[in-house]
């Protein structure tokens, strides 16, 4: 659906083309979101509208009524995403007041904390998750992260490139400790926190197996990617020493 150029022109730049829900830098792969459908009386206006990825822009279009899966985002939720972001973004014009680098840097040290190079990030480098077994027990501080965020919604960044690394960790994570939750099961040695993709899917479903290591490697290398990324300008933007 085409928007007036003006409302268009100005949303990409409120948005500073990020998603406004997952904070995805999108460049041209964005897209706007009536918030109240054309069909239901909906405007062509920016308080009708927000911008969004390919992925979220998708699930809001996909969301079958009829046979509801998961919870569907309200008007008022996509509305207050988009407040927040706007109000993000704005925050984070020029170089950002030295209130809110000390904030920054308080955030970012909370999450190393969390998220340290070794073991996680180490072991995530150089673990294949298609051998006979792999530890929990290294993998621990994901679920700690993961449970913080949730807990703690405040630990945000006023940086806008900052946050989106933040948020894509969380995306990454997320998708790795689902797919370990539902395609990965107990080790029985006795160690009590051993996991495997099981050996026996190799004969009875390949194509199952196969593709659960392939996406736990994956995951494993895109979280390493994006943690490096995140430590890196971490150290550009705020100063920080390690």
């Amino acid at each position: 659906m085409s928007w007036p150029k003006e409302i268009r022109d100005d949303i990409l730049v409120r948005c500073g083309r990020h998603c406004c829900i997952c904070h995805k830098f999108c460049g041209l792969k964005i897209e706007l979101h009536h918030i109240k459908h054309k069909s239901e009386g909906g405007e062509d206006s920016a308080d009708n509208c927000i911008a969004l990825c390919f992925d979220c822009h998708a699930d809001q279009r996909s969301y079958d009524h009829t046979h509801p899966k998961g919870l569907k985002y309200s008007r008022e939720e996509l509305i207050r995403h988009r407040d927040k972001w706007y109000k993000l973004v704005n925050q984070n014009l020029g170089t950002g007041t030295p209130e809110h680098i000390e904030q920054d840097k308080h955030t970012f040290y909370l999450i190393y904390q969390i998220i340290s190079p070794d073991p996680l990030i180490r072991y995530l480098k150089e673990k294949d998750f298609g051998e006979w077994k792999f530890s929990l027990k290294p993998l621990r501080p994901i679920y700690t992260f993961l449970q913080k965020i949730d807990d703690e919604p405040w630990v945000e960044f006023y940086d806008i490139d900052l946050e989106t690394l933040k948020e894509e960790l969380v995306h990454l994570m997320g998708k790795f400790c689902s797919k370990i939750a539902s395609d990965t099961f107990d080790f029985k040695d006795g160690s009590y926190d051993s996991q495997c993709v099981p050996r026996e899917w190799e004969i009875d479903q390949p194509e199952r197996y196969s593709d659960t290591v392939a996406f736990l490697n994956q995951m494993a290398g895109e979280i390493v990617e994006t943690y490096t990324s995140f430590v890196r300008l971490g150290k550009q933007k705020l100063g920080v020493i390690l």
